[in-house]
């Protein structure tokens, strides 16, 4: 809050001096979404931990490891794999809540524990989800501005900008539903530095993405952009130190058979290992166009992350091919994942295509659009079959109607204006 204030303080001050002398200058912009809207549902995953065989083994497993302490009374996991795992849950509090009251009991307390949570995690790999219902249709209306003010001084342009977000939203293009009422709406954006021909520097911390995996959880803090000739060259970096010299792959839960007690039924579990991000500390990445009708890019970052393509447009069709070895996936060998486009652009239509050459059920996709007096519709779907369908009508330059609905049948319809 206190970095607000500040921020929302030297903002006003700009205002003042823009007035005063003339070299500021204050600038506001904003947007106002309201209307209704609901978010969809799920399918249920069945339990893979179904057969009498597999709830065998679970309960075997539970005997062995129960040896009964400090009087906490103990019942293997013999039902359902939800009512088990409750079950089991319930055990692991009991010892907990002993070793609160009986701290003497902790350590005997905690290698129970263990055992308990290793049969826990045993249930949840097959547990299952249930099925989520699609929602309920509720009102949204949210304000969203940016407030940028700006200094020139020896030949720099100095600028700041912070936005402001107030009420209930819904944010359907990335499938989120309602992002709630906020409790404080105003964040800094940036505070960026223009010295023309010397090239333009952003401090954002930990919110510029690098510029080969845009996704990387430890976002940058620092971007400089320059020209040189008709190139183009930005260079991102992260001022925290560099934690993570190579990323884990994801590694799948899983059960093995033992016989440590001599029961066939005995398992042992290998606990899931979840995919970690490479903590990038620099990447960099040069654009240039070849000709009139073509560009190309390369990018690079610390961790041997790459990326390289370009585009090509010929009589209204725009082709384009990307190509990206993210930091995680040369740290593990992964395959490179490469991506041929297609846009095709004919008066009020658009029609586009793609194909990735990852074999992960989901390499394809297509999306139309039209677009004509103020009216407008769209299409996309893809290999997964998670399909988006939008219209809308445009009231005026800065404001329409606007309606959506995709494949988990999350849908709304509202008003838009800018200002």
């Amino acid at each position: 809050m206190k970095n607000i204030l500040l921020t929302t303080t030297a903002l006003v001050a700009l205002a003042g001096a823009a007035v005063a002398e003339g070299h500021t200058s204050l600038t506001f912009t904003g947007k106002v979404t309201a209307g209704v809207a609901r978010e969809g549902g799920a399918a249920e995953v069945a339990a893979t931990i179904t057969t009498l065989e597999q709830q065998t083994a679970i309960a075997d497993y539970a005997d062995a490891a129960m040896s009964v302490a400090n009087n906490i009374q103990v019942s293997p996991p013999t039902t359902s794999v939800a009512t088990a795992s409750a079950d089991v849950a319930g055990v692991i509090a009991q010892f907990n809540n002993d070793s609160v009251v009986n701290p003497a009991n902790k350590s005997a307390n905690d290698s129970q524990i263990a055992l308990f949570q290793n049969v826990l995690d045993i249930l949840s790999v097959g547990a299952g989800t249930a099925a989520v219902a699609t929602g309920d249709m509720e009102t949204y209306a949210e304000f969203s501005g940016t407030v940028v003010g700006s200094v020139e001084a020896n030949g720099l342009t100095i600028s700041g900008a912070i936005s402001i977000d107030a009420g209930t939203g819904y944010d359907f293009a990335d499938d989120d539903g309602f992002d709630g009422a906020k409790d404080n709406g105003v964040s800094l954006d940036y505070v960026k530095v223009d010295g023309g021909a010397m090239g333009v520097l952003t401090l954002d911390k930990n919110d510029v993405a690098h510029l080969v995996d845009g996704d990387d959880d430890a976002s940058g803090d620092v971007k400089y952009t320059n020209d040189f000739g008709t190139a183009s060259v930005a260079l991102v970096f992260d001022t925290a130190a560099d934690t993570d010299a190579t990323a884990a792959s994801a590694v799948a839960a899983s059960n093995t058979s033992t016989s440590a007690n001599g029961n066939a039924g005995d398992v042992s579990h290998v606990a899931a290992v979840e995919e970690v991000k490479a903590d990038v500390q620099w990447s960099v990445k040069v654009s240039a166009p070849i000709g009139e009708a073509a560009t190309v890019y390369a990018a690079f970052d610390e961790e041997k992350g790459n990326a390289f393509g370009g585009t090509y447009a010929i009589s209204g069709v725009t082709v384009s091919l990307d190509s990206k070895l993210e930091a995680l996936d040369a740290a593990t060998s992964a395959d490179r994942s490469n991506t041929l486009g297609a846009t095709f652009v004919s008066g009020a239509v658009t029609v586009g295509a793609s194909f990735n050459t990852i074999k992960d059920g989901n390499q394809w996709s297509l999306n139309g659009a039209y677009a004509q007096d103020g009216m407008s519709f769209g299409f996309k779907t893809d290999e997964a079959e998670k399909w988006t369908a939008t219209a809308g009508y445009e009231l005026s330059d800065a404001a329409s109607i606007e309606a959506g609905v995709n494949y988990t049948e999350d849908a709304y319809a509202g008003l838009s204006f800018k200002f």
